[in-house]
């Protein structure tokens, strides 16, 4: 096992924070959750959080859980890999869990659903038999997902129509996808630290950030004077999975607890995280900052630039009528 340094492990330790938990009883099932350290704020955290201790309250006496800061892979959330050796359970990102369930990178194909209902109605649908067993060829049991946020876009110019973004300076985070889908748009992707954004959308090195509806506070507070727009562009989105290896070990009855823990842990989750996003929409209503929306026929010229990348989506993943699926989820008033 790699060493950390003292300060190393303490900021992961504080950005993980969680309550102290007694070590397992004999007897008891000792259920580790690993996630690959963040904002100590963040909205994924809060909900691992809140599902460990759900699970420590909710099976006392017959499993005892722990949230784990996962050191063995710095460079992303990719938590699953430490599986099954430093814990059995994992909430890694989508775009994590796509290393190696393919299936899950549906939802890093840009401007592909157009919004949280969208992505609610494809999860919920034909879609989630071909998630579940992409997840499961990878040794991993599917236990339920977490639909964080929507992406939209802060920009000092109207970003309407893809012609829009031709040569324009735009910065987002966490998707290779997003990164190439620009790329093809004549906009090459700028790298910028998610915390210097607002300044630099303020003294014109950017002409576009990528954020959460629950960031643009930061770009008012920068005097960006930038509008928004509403694009959906991507969803920012996390699965909770179990190492099939240690869950088909367990005995049937304490199965079936940690599975309704998930299902109304998540489902709590995914309403705090969508009234989050609407409170947070209507302060920037309140400001009389202009908010742009993309009509079907604009956001259906976004998408088309995505058929290559869709394409690879469905080769990869064998998922033929990914197309059609997304376009039945948008399909609603």
């Amino acid at each position: 096992m790699r060493l950390l340094s003292t300060s190393l492990l303490a900021g992961l330790l504080a950005l993980l924070a969680a309550p102290t938990w007694a070590a397992c009883d004999p007897g008891e099932v000792e259920i580790r959750l690993l996630a690959t350290a963040s904002q100590a704020t963040s909205a994924r955290d809060r909900t691992a959080r809140g599902f460990v201790a759900n699970l420590d309250r909710q099976l006392n006496g017959q499993a005892c859980a722990t949230l784990v800061a996962d050191n063995s892979a710095f460079a992303g959330e990719a938590s699953v890999n430490a599986l099954p050796i430093s814990g059995n359970m994992a909430f890694p990102s989508t775009n994590a869990l796509a290393e190696a369930a393919p299936a899950w990178r549906s939802f890093d194909l840009p401007f592909a659903f157009r919004g949280r209902l969208a992505v609610e109605r494809f999860y919920a649908g034909p879609a989630r038999a071909i998630l579940d067993r992409s997840t499961q060829a990878a040794g991993l049991t599917p236990l339920g997902f977490y639909r964080d946020a929507m992406g939209v876009m802060a920009a000092r110019l109207p970003l309407v129509v893809a012609e829009d973004a031709l040569g324009k300076k735009i910065a987002f985070s966490g998707s290779e996808n997003l990164r190439q889908f620009l790329a093809a748009a004549g906009a090459p992707p700028q790298d910028l630290a998610k915390d210097e954004r607002a300044a630099a959308l303020a003294d014109g090195r950017l002409d576009a950030a990528g954020a959460l509806w629950r960031d643009m506070s930061n770009f008012a507070q920068a005097g960006t004077g930038a509008n928004i727009l509403e694009s959906n562009h991507l969803m920012s989105g996390y699965a909770l999975v179990a190492s099939t290896q240690w869950w088909e070990e367990l005995a049937p009855s304490l199965r079936g607890q940690i599975i309704a823990v998930a299902t109304r842990s998540l489902s709590d989750a995914n309403s705090f995280a969508e009234r989050q996003e609407t409170n947070a929409k209507r302060a920037q209503l309140r400001r009389d900052v202009p908010i742009f929306t993309l009509t079907r026929k604009q956001r259906a010229e976004w998408w088309a630039l995505a058929a290559a990348l869709l394409r690879d989506v469905q080769n990869s993943s064998g998922f033929a009528d990914l197309a059609a699926t997304i376009e039945a989820a948008n399909a609603y008033p």
